[in-house]
């Protein structure tokens, strides 16, 4: 319909830009051809023999339908300037029409320099093209130019080093190099290269490869070569260029040399393992000093020379390792967990003590504290503040935040744990507070995670309206996301962040004149609206049902017949004061904001500009809630009502924000909330169920937090973060990846109802079905999986476990918002699959080991088992 609508617009166009200069065909009222218009451009190079405008490429334009040529005809290029009026100077053409819907064109003469993505074609003053009842003539402009003038020379990119075998550390003969091109070379697939072709092709700054190397195309890409010959000298971050008579050019054989320097990266063999960690332990906690049973992790920077899953006598645990005040155990055991690793379990008259095994000093097991600074890479940030990353030197000056009530304060802390990840015990957050030192005096504002008291907000002055403490894993660190609201005004003050791990080893970070809280300007709206407030009550009142349930994605319409109200209201508990508000129209600028949240509007207002608006508190409304939005502007619900219904959403805790994240607080996840959700009418107008069965519902609010933790645990699978990678990896390879996507998803959704041998590829490899065995294994749970989707960083699918309605995600609000945020949770999902009132998606962010977004999982669960129809 939208294609539809602008055929006619440009139709239009064409009438009042062109009609003067020639007279269209009379309209035939018995036609049954459509409206003839322009549709694709595409440049093309024969015989890739450059890669530049020039004599010999072709262009063809394709028509929506049939025209009125005959196929196969010519077009001369006065034809062609007469039918056609090009945005760029194209030289002279000569066209043939291989099709009816087909005009091919040959540039006879280059003249100009046409631009793809830029260059369109429309129609042109003197255009007699017509459809082929000649009912209309053409009409409207070509897409933007795609497609080449000819292949683009082949680029090396990348020369790994390897040593196979990390026999040694230095280059030897077996140790191979690859090299990596951006695009198809004039090599043969699986064609060798002799050692001479080798050096007659690449120049290493300080040598070469050896008289007897060897060299094997994997693909037209990637070359091999095998260093032999005894001889080799080329060294790590050598450069790489190339030589005068390099005939390595691109597939078109038309002479296009790469043209690139670059360093040779990798190694020659593995250098050697180092200790880095010697960590004891008691896994049933029995005592308190060595004996039989406790362990020692040993931890080596590189693989050893161990065979995995191998063993370790005492004599061979005293031959490697010495302590200062004593060993093991004659009767001590080792075992490699990995290449990298070794448990050694202490037995049989023991004389080592913690402090001098670890090397820690006198009485601790482990005397070193968390750290924002060590192991972390040039371009890891320890502290994102307020929006803005900062390296560890940087803390000393981070910037003031200046935040508002109502809006969210967000920071988020990396730290490195040496003892190994999830071992902090204890974090806190103080704000509005000053100096370096935490007082302890009860005065302090501070929000806290501690492993045996849990989540705790402690807020003297009334500053905070809501906080929370999300962890997560990132590689080899902890992360801490605080989240906190204020509802109170704070001078310009300090804040400080302090941690400590299980061996209580401490890390404080002083953020000094980092944060001013400010009286939001929506706040003269809530004292407005509060003011208002009427201690007579109004002369009519508002049902509130027990529960209010989600609206379904279609609004049904209101009943013709209403059924009356009670005659008598049972009034609202002494233990829950309701707040009466007199009954008033709408204001304009409530209007507004209403318009703007729903939808109705180009501008937006998010959750917390209605509530503040209204003057109720707390962080986030239900999307259904938003479908009220049309009975409001048809009139047919009060403002009266409308505030009624957030009122009982506060009163139920349904407008906290914490639901549905990934609380740091693991003991909310035992927590049982029921829910019994009751046919009720609102007001004498709405109606939420129309069937006279009473709906009950169990909702474990541990489910959500289950989801999300099994979703972390697919995110951080090796098989599907591998074919992530190789996912990016072959767009990233691409001059623009964006036409590949484009090309795919329009197959995709012209299939509507068919599985292509692509879509089924998504869903039957290596990342698929492990989803595909998460959905199988989750089946009989309370809430199960329906369908997991996986994307890479450019948005598409690169597994998916059923059919999705198009093959990109990127433009869809879930994908971003995701992206941003990490975790996004959307009630009722948007899939066309599955839509209905009780889906829920839960997305999530994936990071591969150095913390690189390299994707998301989306996952629909169905809660509809959780209704139970007495």
């Amino acid at each position: 319909m939208r294609t539809l609508k602008k055929l006619r617009l440009l139709f239009l166009f064409s009438i009042i830009t062109l009609g003067v200069a020639f007279a269209l065909p009379t309209q035939n009222a018995y036609a049954t051809d459509p409206d003839l218009s322009l549709s694709t451009f595409v440049a093309d190079d024969p015989n890739d023999l450059d890669g530049i405008y020039s004599v010999g490429d072709t262009f063809v334009i394709t028509f929506n339908t049939a025209t009125n040529s005959t196929a196969s005809g010519t077009m001369t290029n006065a034809e062609f300037l007469a039918n056609f009026t090009a945005s760029q100077s194209l030289g002279t053409v000569t066209g043939t029409w291989t099709t009816d819907t087909v005009l091919s064109l040959n540039v006879d003469t280059a003249g100009g320099s046409p631009s793809i993505g830029t260059l369109t074609v429309s129609v042109g003053t003197g255009a007699n093209i017509a459809s082929l009842d000649t009912s209309s003539l053409m009409i409207g402009t070509t897409g933007a130019l795609t497609g080449d003038f000819g292949q683009t020379a082949p680029v090396l990119t990348t020369a790994l080093a390897n040593d196979p075998d990390n026999g040694d550390t230095v280059i030897s003969d077996g140790d191979t190099v690859i090299f990596t091109f951006t695009n198809p070379t004039n090599s043969t697939v699986s064609g060798t290269m002799t050692a001479a072709e080798v050096t007659g092709n690449f120049t290493f700054a300080s040598g070469d490869l050896g008289t007897g190397a060897t060299g094997l195309w994997d693909t037209a890409t990637q070359l091999t070569v095998t260093v032999g010959g005894g001889d080799a000298d080329a060294a790590i971050s050598d450069a790489i260029t190339r030589p005068a008579g390099a005939n390595i050019d691109d597939i078109g054989g038309c002479g296009l040399l790469y043209t690139t320097t670059i360093s040779l990266t990798g190694d020659f063999g593995q250098t050697a393992p180092v200790l880095t960690t010697a960590l004891a332990n008691d896994p049933d906690n029995g005592d308190t000093v060595i004996s039989d049973g406790d362990t020692v992790i040993f931890t080596f920077t590189n693989p050893t020379n161990s065979t995995v899953s191998g063993t370790m006598t005492a004599a061979e645990v005293t031959g490697n390792f010495t302590f200062a005040s004593g060993d093991l155990g004659t009767g001590a055991t080792g075992l490699w967990d990995t290449a990298t690793q070794l448990t050694v379990t202490v037995g049989g008259g023991f004389t080592a003590s913690t402090a001098s095994s670890t090397g820690g000093g006198s009485g601790c097991a482990d005397c070193i504290k968390p750290s924002i600074t060590a192991s972390f890479d040039q371009n890891e940030f320890p502290l994102k503040y307020d929006g803005v990353s900062y390296e560890s030197s940087q803390l000393d000056s981070v910037h003031t935040a200046i935040i508002e009530t109502g809006e969210e304060f967000k920071i988020t802390l990396s730290v490195f744990e040496n003892s190994g990840r999830d071992r902090i015990k204890h974090i806190d957050l103080l704000v509005n507070h000053f100096g370096s030192y935490v007082l302890n005096d009860h005065t302090e504002t501070f929000v806290t995670y501690d492993t045996n008291s849990g989540f705790e907000i402690t807020d003297p002055n009334n500053l905070i309206a809501t906080a929370e403490i999300i962890q997560s894993i990132s590689g080899n660190k902890d992360v801490f996301d605080f989240v906190v609201v204020f509802e109170n005004e704070i001078p310009q003050s300090d804040v400080l962040i302090r941690l400590w791990d299980t061996y209580n080893n401490s890390l404080y970070l002083h953020l000094p004149d980092a944060l001013i809280v400010e009286i939001s300007e929506q706040s003269s709206d809530i004292v407005s609206i509060e003011s208002e407030v009427s201690d007579t009550e109004p002369e009519s009142e508002f049902i509130v049902p027990e529960s209010i349930p989600e609206a379904p994605e279609s609004i049904p319409e209101a009943p013709e017949s209403i059924p009356e109200a009670p005659e008598s209201i049972p009034e609202a508990p002494e233990s829950i004061p309701e707040v009466e508000i007199s009954p008033k129209t709408w204001t304009s600028g409530e209007l507004s904001v209403l318009k703007a949240w729903g939808g109705y509007d180009v501008e937006t207002a998010s959750d917390l500009d209605v509530l503040s608006k209204f003057g109720i508190k707390g962080e986030k409304i239900p999307s259904y809630v938003k479908q009220l939005v049309t009975w409001i502007l048809k009139d047919e619900l009060s403002q009266e009502e409308f505030v009624n219904i957030l009122q009982y959403l506060k009163r139920e805790g349904i407008l906290s924000n914490s639901v549905g994240k990934q609380s740091f607080d693991v003991k909310s996840q035992d927590d049982l909330e029921e829910l019994t959700l009751k046919k009720e009418y609102i007001g004498d107008k709405i109606q939420f169920y129309e069937n006279e069965n009473e709906l009950y519902a169990k909702a474990n609010l541990g489910d959500l937090e289950d989801k999300i933790n099994t979703l972390r645990s697919l995110a951080n699978n090796a098989e599907i973060q591998n074919e992530l990678i190789s996912s990016n990896l072959e767009f990233a390879t691409l001059t623009n990846p964006n036409d590949l996507i484009y090309q795919r998803d329009s197959e995709w959704q012209r299939n509507p109802n068919t599985i292509t041998p692509f879509m089924e590829s998504l869903m039957n490899n290596e990342s698929a079905l492990i989803a595909k065995a998460i959905i199988e294994y989750d089946k009989e749970s309370l809430v199960p999986f329906i369908n997991i989707v996986i994307t890479n960083v450019y948005g598409v699918n690169t597994a998916i476990t059923e059919k999705t309605s198009d093959y990109k995600q990127s433009d869809e609000q879930w994908w971003d918002k995701t992206k941003t945020e990490g975790v996004y949770i959307m009630s009722g999902s948007s899939s066309e699959e599955h839509t209905g009132l009780y889906t829920t998606e839960i997305s999530i962010s994936v990071n591969d080991i150095e913390g690189n977004f390299i994707g998301i999982i989306k996952a629909v669960v169905n809660f509809d088992k959780a209704l139970l129809s007495e």
